[in-house]
């Protein structure tokens, strides 16, 4: 079948342009508790010189050192010395890093054989709700995204033109992903699972796969060197990593149930687009389930080039102690090219248009709740909370409060409830408290109130040891009160 020519490069400039116009409005808006989690680190690496969580108790062993992969605290840490502090600015990384996602996935498909199957992808990807979601959170998910596809296209190039070379550039982008999270490991295993596709049991013999092994292991010197150095930082890795191991089965099929209910778009707690929980992405997902469904029945290589590098990622999820469908930004690239590549091994013009109608019915559907999610977080202006914050509360005043108020107060000693009780806060000589807000009343969103002890402790304590000196009411992060210990 004859395919009529068409203008990749513009069409590629246009799906970036679906993507800016989604995710730069309001970008400074609906900041919360995992994006301060992060900045507290990157703040203490800037001012300090140590990799720790300056917003949590020093009961806490991450405030000794907090012991993830050190390239997401150096990328905030440098970030904040060149843009300076707010949403916005830490975010901006972030957003570059998915924007860059959309030219790779039409490159990877290129390298598979259909540019045409790039294309397709392409605009999938822009519009995708987890890429979109990357892009306006500080997290790492953008970072081992974009490192492991740039790893998966280095490595369909040094196959195709046999290059060393390439396969040292793989490595050394394996690496950078795994030195911003540990789910860069699911993409180095799935490099490797290509490796044994596409040499057998002689893979230990190729230098190309000696390249890549190589170089991503020497990446990750420089961080086991770094928790080598000090016993505490061994003891606050072994803790953080071994919260796994004590899962029961139970606990993991109840996780991963939020992260699947969550991924296909059933209302929760933490966010709701309608008040009823129907699965308002299913129709995306099945789009990606066809697009395998028909590769492994018209183009099996290719099926299981794809199937590899997702499996292995998808599979150790379960033990990283987070239900988060945010994840599935890793692995996007890939479901979005299964769908490409269906298209174009698929011969008839009828199967062809039906798919090309699903396609266009996920991209007008996720831009449409891309936008109403944009327009929900009109009423989470994090500026103006922290302007009112800032206003009541003094400089050089302690404070204790919810971690989402870190960024807000950062050139103050804040100290922050997640991760720290009342008691020893106030031992460390805690002036003024920030109640109310809404994880502290309405618990983190997984159906039960979490935080309850903590409140009342608080609450109690405030009765009698603080005065009420200001309320900083916002529709989003609640009805904040401002309390000055007496």
């Amino acid at each position: 079948m004859v395919t009529p020519k068409i203008n990749t490069t513009a069409l590629i400039l246009l799906a970036c342009l679906l993507f800016v116009l989604q995710t730069l409005p309001l970008l400074s808006f609906r900041w919360v508790e995992d994006e301060s989690w992060y900045s507290a680190t990157g703040f203490g690496l800037l001012h300090e010189g140590q990799v720790r969580n300056v917003a949590f108790l020093p009961t806490e062993p991450e405030s000794v050192a907090d012991t993830r992969p050190l390239a997401m605290p150096a990328t905030l840490a440098a970030t904040m010395a060149t843009l300076g502090f707010g949403p916005a600015r830490e975010r901006f990384p972030g957003w570059l890093s998915c924007l860059a996602l959309i030219p790779l996935v039409f490159w990877i498909g290129k390298a598979l054989g259909s540019p045409e199957a790039g294309v397709i992808s392409a605009f999938l990807v822009s519009v995708e709700t987890t890429v979109f979601m990357a892009g306006r959170t500080v997290r790492p998910e953008a970072f081992v995204a974009l490192f492991g596809a740039t790893a998966v296209l280095l490595y369909f190039l040094s196959q195709q033109r046999q290059s060393t070379g390439l396969a040292i550039l793989c490595g050394l982008a394996l690496g950078i992903a795994c030195n911003y999270h540990v789910n860069g490991f699911g993409i180095a295993a799935s490099i490797g699972l290509l490796l044994l596709g596409e040499f057998g049991l002689s893979v230990w013999r190729q230098k190309r796969a000696w390249a890549i092994v190589l170089t991503c292991v020497a990446m990750l010197i420089p961080f086991f060197v770094w928790l080598q150095g000090d016993p505490a930082r061994m003891q606050a890795f072994h803790l953080l990593y071994g919260r796994g191991s004590t899962q029961t089965v139970a606990n993991i099929v109840h996780w991963e149930v939020i992260r699947y209910k969550d991924y296909i778009g059933i209302a929760n707690q933490r966010f709701r687009l309608i008040p009823f929980p129907l699965p308002l992405r299913l129709h995306v997902v099945l789009l990606y389930v066809t697009g395998f469904a028909i590769l492994a029945w018209k183009r099996r290589p290719v099926f299981w080039k794809l199937l590899a590098l997702i499996l292995p990622s998808i599979l150790m999820w379960p033990k990283e102690v987070n239900p988060t469908f945010r994840f599935f930004v890793v692995v996007t690239p890939y479901l979005v090219l299964a769908v490409g590549m269906a298209f174009t091994a698929l011969e008839t013009p009828k199967w062809r248009r039906l798919l090309a109608l699903w396609c266009l019915l996920a991209v007008i559907t996720q831009a449409g709740g891309n936008a109403i999610i944009l327009a929900k977080s009109r009423s989470a202006d994090y500026n103006s909370v922290a302007r009112q914050l800032r206003s009541i509360i003094p400089a050089g005043a302690r404070v204790y409060g919810a971690l989402t108020f870190f960024l807000a107060l950062h050139d103050h000693t804040y100290y922050a409830w997640n991760r720290g009780t009342l008691d020893d806060a106030i031992k460390l000589g805690v002036n003024y408290l920030i109640l109310n807000d809404r994880v502290l009343v309405n618990g983190s969103g997984f159906g039960s109130e979490d935080w309850r002890e903590v409140r009342e402790r608080a609450n109690a304590f405030v009765e009698t040891h603080a005065d009420l000196i200001g309320h900083v009411p916002d529709p989003f992060y609640g009805d904040l009160q401002i309390y000055r210990v007496k």
